[in-house]
């Protein structure tokens, strides 16, 4: 008789742990980005499409990795703008991208 894993004996609607390493990464990807956000901002305002392309890059793969996928979904839409050279809608995700970083932020 094969014995249930901890997983699955576990009682219903009990919140499996949180690795506290992955905890702390997803803790440092928030504050990261923060920075990274402003970044941004000054790169949209001297309008260097490089660095807005290499930024909607960067976040679509680190977001998708660490969970996000709204972010990482803004990432690939700043990616491809900014290839397209469309400030207006690199203006309109880099708002979005704001007004979802100030929910998870608390």
């Amino acid at each position: 008789v094969e014995e249930p894993s901890a997983k699955e004996s576990a009682p219903v609607g009990e919140k499996e742990e949180v690795d506290p390493l992955m905890a702390e990464l997803t803790q440092f990807f928030i504050s990261d980005l923060s920075q990274r956000i402003e970044k941004l901002n000054k790169d949209i305002e001297g309008k260097n499409l490089d660095e807005v392309v290499r930024f909607g890059h960067s976040l679509k793969g680190t977001a998708g990795s660490y969970g996000f996928p709204k972010f990482s979904k803004i990432g690939a839409e700043i990616e491809k703008f900014g290839k397209e050279g469309n400030w207006e809608m690199i203006r309109q995700l880099h708002q979005r991208l704001v007004e979802e970083f100030r929910l998870i932020e608390g």
